[in-house]
């Protein structure tokens, strides 16, 4: 029986068109957000963006040869290319009896996660239909893994809850309880930050990175405000509970005692977000019905060894800076330890892996974490050959 495996990229990690078929995000193509191409079209949500159905010609080729479907979705570069690569290869075939066959769910980022979690539901309901398999393997990196998580949890196909067609959930990097990060760039960015410095991580680590850091700045928080799924990403009740002391104020003049409930937080004159209000109570109702759900069938992979932003203060004359010790401040450059590592979650049967070093952005490229989605897929194909797993792996 062939195993269909899905990757579900995560934001920014889609090239998208616009209704006529015009290109409005393609890193592939030069499309970064420091040189402007595109920013317009993409704050106007009322533009409706799809994925670009296709890759470069060579890319094309390449996904054509090896029977990988809706390749041409997907960042490539700088985005998912060695993960489709090596995931589709001869050799990896050749590993698992070639019972593999590849599928990627891009999606419009800008949107909700809980409408492209819809949009994945007719990718798996596709999958099914054409391998003839009862369950699928989803890949997930950084947000795609909320639009997995929201698809386990709620979908239904056939009569059966999404959970039970997904026989494996990998994560990726996924914010499970948020990102720190999402805070500082909704609200703008931090006052010591320099402009240009802010330009060149976006252009040089941050264009497909699958987190909101791509949208630090001042010019491109106005971008990030008007999108729902950076709602989606703040820091999750789970997060502010366990970690209440993210963000340090004057709580006499905020009129909070601390940062333990995120939904007051995000709309207090002195800690709330300039945002939309219907935006802020989409993200309070995904918060409360998903919470802490992680699927018991999944594989948690995520780095703790890198300098994150977790810890923010806003100082008297209302500006946010980072706070907190090197210690308090780990993950992988963008999401937390605790939130990558869905810290919060009670599922107890949850394989979680530290890939240590690994930054965010490289993580779905990264041979690290690519050698690890290969033996889980190999375990699926062939359970008798798979070793024992090992929960913590120094790259």
């Amino acid at each position: 029986m062939t195993t269909p495996v899905i990757i579900v990229p995560g934001i920014l990690g889609t090239r998208l068109v616009n209704s006529t078929g015009r290109s409005i995000w393609d890193p592939d193509e030069g499309w970064t957000f420091d040189n402007g191409r595109g920013l317009l079209q993409l704050r106007d949500m009322r533009n409706a963006a799809r994925p670009n159905p296709r890759a470069k010609p060579a890319v094309e080729r390449l996904l054509r040869h090896r029977g990988v479907v809706n390749g041409g979705n997907l960042v490539w570069d700088r985005g998912y290319g060695n993960l489709v690569t090596a995931l589709s290869g001869p050799r990896f075939a050749a590993t698992c009896g070639g019972r593999v066959k590849l599928y990627c769910a891009g999606y419009d980022w800008r949107q909700s996660n809980i409408d492209s979690a819809r949009r994945l539901r007719l990718v798996v309901e596709r999958a099914l239909r054409e391998t003839g398999a009862r369950r699928v393997v989803l890949v997930a990196h950084s947000m795609g893994g909320l639009v997995s998580r929201l698809f386990c949890r709620f979908s239904r196909i056939g009569g059966r809850p999404g959970s039970d067609v997904v026989a494996r959930l990998i994560l990726l990097g996924s914010p499970v309880h948020g990102a720190s990060k999402a805070y500082r760039v909704l609200r703008q960015s931090l006052v010591e930050a320099d402009s240009s410095e802010l330009l060149s991580d976006i252009q040089l680590d941050e264009t497909t990175e699958g987190a909101v850091g791509a949208f630090a700045g001042r010019a491109l928080a106005s971008l990030a405000r008007r999108i729902p799924s950076a709602y989606e990403l703040l820091p999750t009740r789970a997060f502010c509970s366990a970690n209440p002391g993210w963000l340090q104020f004057d709580h006499r003049r905020a009129g909070l005692t601390n940062a333990a409930d995120p939904a007051r937080v995000y709309r207090n004159r002195v800690t709330g977000i300039d945002g939309d209000p219907a935006l802020l109570r989409m993200r309070d109702g995904l918060d409360r019905g998903l919470g802490s759900y992680v699927p018991a069938q999944s594989v948690v992979l995520y780095s703790s060894q890198l300098p994150t932003e977790t810890h923010f203060r806003i100082d008297r004359s209302g500006n946010l800076r980072r706070h907190g010790s090197a210690v308090a401040n780990r993950g992988d450059g963008t999401v937390p330890v605790f939130s990558g590592s869905a810290a919060a979650s009670r599922t107890s049967s949850l394989v979680r892996e530290d890939l240590r070093s690994v930054d965010h952005g490289g993580l779905a490229n990264s041979p690290a974490a690519i050698a690890r989605i290969q033996h889980y897929l190999a375990a699926l194909c062939r359970p008798a050959a798979a070793p024992e797993v090992s929960r913590a792996i120094g790259f």
